[in-house]
C-alpha cells in the first residue's frame, strides 16, 4: 500500500511541477536525491562527478517532466535517467580497458565486521573492486554495476538499458569473466 501512496504523492508533485510550482519540484529532488546520488556514485566512484550527474539528471527530468506518464512509477523513470546519465558520463570520460569478472559477491566486502584489521582489509578490497570496475568497457561495466552492486534483476536491467534480456545475460557473463581476469591480474 505504501508504494501506491508514494505514487500518488509523486503524481501530485508532478502535476504541481507541470503547472509551474517550483517548490513541488524541489520536494521531488529532496525526496530522491540521495538514492540518485548513490546510484551515480556506484558508476563513477567519485562524489563530485556523481553530484554533477545527479544535477544533470534532475535538470533533464525537469525539462521533460511533462512527458512523464503519471500512471507509471516516477522513481523508476528517474532512475533510468540517472543510469543513462552515468553511462553517458563514462562514455565521455572514455576509459577503455577490457576487464572480466567472476563472482562479485565473493569479492565485495561484507560491511559488518568488528575487527579493525579486517575492516582495513575490507576497505582496501572494496577500493580494488571499484578500481577494477573502472577499468572495464562501458557495456560490461553498466550491467555489472546494476546487477552486482544495485542488485537489479536481469529483466529490470534489460528495461533500464533498453536492450534485450539475452544481451544483458551475455554481457553479464562476459563482465564477470573480465572482472575475474582483471582481479587476478591486478589484485591477487
Amino acid at each position: 500500500m505504501r508504494s501506491s501512496s508514494a505514487n500518488t504523492d509523486d503524481k501530485n508533485l508532478i502535476e504541481r511541477c507541470i503547472k509551474g510550482d517550483q517548490d513541488a519540484f524541489y520536494d521531488l529532488v529532496k525526496k530522491y536525491h540521495d538514492r540518485c546520488f548513490w546510484t551515480a556514485y556506484k558508476f563513477v566512484h567519485n562524489s563530485d562527478d556523481a553530484e554533477d550527474i545527479v544535477q544533470d539528471a534532475f535538470l533533464k527530468t525537469f525539462k521533460i517532466l511533462y512527458k512523464f506518464d503519471t500512471s507509471r512509477n516516477f522513481f523508476t523513470w528517474l532512475y533510468r535517467i540517472v543510469v543513462n546519465a552515468s553511462i553517458d558520463f563514462l562514455r565521455k570520460r572514455n576509459q577503455s580497458a577490457n576487464v572480466n569478472l567472476d563472482d562479485l559477491q565473493e569479492i565485495i566486502p561484507d560491511e559488518q565486521t568488528d575487527a579493525p584489521t579486517e575492516k582495513v582489509e575490507l576497505d582496501e578490497r572494496s577500493k580494488w573492486v571499484y578500481k577494477i570496475i573502472d577499468m572495464m568497457n562501458e557495456p560490461y561495466k553498466s550491467v555489472l554495476i546494476l546487477r552486482e552492486l544495485e542488485n537489479k534483476s536481469s529483466k529490470s536491467i534489460s528495461e533500464l538499458l533498453d536492450i534485450p534480456h539475452a544481451t544483458v545475460r551475455w554481457r553479464l557473463h562476459h563482465a564477470r569473466k573480465i572482472f575475474k581476469d582483471l582481479w587476478l591480474q591486478h589484485y591477487e
